[in-house]
């Protein structure tokens, strides 16, 4: 009798913990966060705040007929500024330090299931250099890309998910107040200022030892990642493809100048412009990249690249704009003027020091 009742304790332990892993799971799966099998249901709403979960199932299942392209310094552009002036409806495909592959994955994801109207790319110089990858994702992601069912235990019962995620979407959902147009923010709280800039790096501090580069370093790369964005052109000819140079602060520039990478950094937007801006559906934008009134002004900026709203809300104002439109006619003009710009601010650095930006802009432009 003793031992019936005790497999009757395990059977309902079992059928008890069966119960409540099989109620997890559905739950995760009917109100999915990560929008990992279907757009939100329910009336609910896309809250976005991680980019290297959610952006996968946000480009595969939410609905969109522009998608937003770049690294970290485009994450927190205000899509409702972009869609209220051009008539668009975009969602976020963005990543730290975003290679090209990995967002032109994201392209892959998207035209699979949209037509896109518009791709807005933030063209990030350092993205060129990076190899083709059959999995260009993060690896901490690779259950929620790898189309494997059986992983999907890692997503059903994640503590996270389950008990910050889930509520976090339910509770957002309530209010009529929400946008996604804010989607990934990274600048919303962060302070802005010479002191954190120059946390960040200092170049009158810069007494470190780099590699010497030649003028065509990562040629290869670079033009693998045109030559894919290029197909994407070609292949989509009604989607205008709306490239723009993202406005890293002065003292970025002036870091890959002592890491001997500058020349490499103008050959590539000199390339990418050569080869894309001749196709009808292809616009470049300037977006301040080489304005001196925004990028030597540190107090716009939260550390060596990342502007704060100021400088992203610009951006947002900017692409699209035919009064900061590159053609084939102006583009070595344009990146003329920023390596012009980069020369003033060597010589003020060495001759003033860096407290000479903290003031205004440099006159260095005719």
């Amino acid at each position: 009798m003793k031992e019936t009742n005790e497999k009757k304790l395990v059977v309902h332990f079992l059928a008890g913990a069966a119960v409540f892993l099989g109620g997890m799971a559905l739950l995760v799966i009917l109100i999915d966060p990560f929008f990992h099998y279907h757009k939100p249901w329910f009336g609910l709403k896309p809250l976005q705040t991680s980019h290297q979960y959610q952006g996968y199932g946000a480009v595969k299942h939410l609905e969109y007929d522009s998608l937003l392209l770049g690294s970290s310094v485009v994450m927190s552009i205000n899509t409702d500024t972009l869609d209220g002036r051009l008539g668009s409806a975009t969602i976020k495909a963005v990543g730290n330090s975003a290679a090209a592959p990995l967002l032109a994955a994201y392209l892959d994801i998207a035209f699979e299931e949209h037509e896109l109207k518009q791709v807005y790319y933030g063209l990030d110089v350092f993205s060129l250099y990076s190899g083709q990858e059959e999995n260009p994702f993060p690896k901490e992601v690779d259950y929620m890309v790898n189309k494997n069912p059986f992983d999907d235990v890692s997503y059903f019962w994640n503590g996270d998910v389950i008990f910050e995620k889930i509520p976090d979407m339910l509770s957002v959902s309530r209010f009529d107040n929400f946008t996604w147009g804010l989607a990934y923010q990274i600048n919303d709280k962060n302070e802005c200022g010479p002191e954190y800039v120059l946390q960040s790096y200092n170049p009158l501090k810069d007494i470190g030892e780099h590699e010497v580069h030649d003028e065509l370093y990562g040629y290869d790369e670079v033009e693998a990642n045109l030559t894919r964005i290029e197909a994407f052109v070609q292949k989509h000819p009604d989607t205008r493809f709306e490239f723009f140079l993202p406005p890293y602060c002065i003292t970025w520039w002036y870091r890959a100048d002592n890491q001997n990478l500058l020349e490499s950094y103008f050959y590539t937007l000199e390339r990418a412009m050569e080869r894309l801006l001749p196709y009808e559906n292809v616009c470049f934008y300037t977006t301040d990249f080489n304005n001196p009134e925004i990028i030597t002004n540190l107090y716009l900026y939260q550390d060596v690249a990342h502007g704060g709203t100021v400088v992203t809300e610009r951006m947002a104002a900017e692409i699209g704009n035919p009064e900061y439109e590159i053609t084939l006619e102006t583009y070595q003009k344009e990146l003329g003027d920023l390596r012009k710009l980069l020369e003033a601010f060597e010589v003020k650095t060495e001759t003033e020091g860096i407290e000479f930006v903290y003031d205004g802009p440099i006159e260095c432009l005719e």
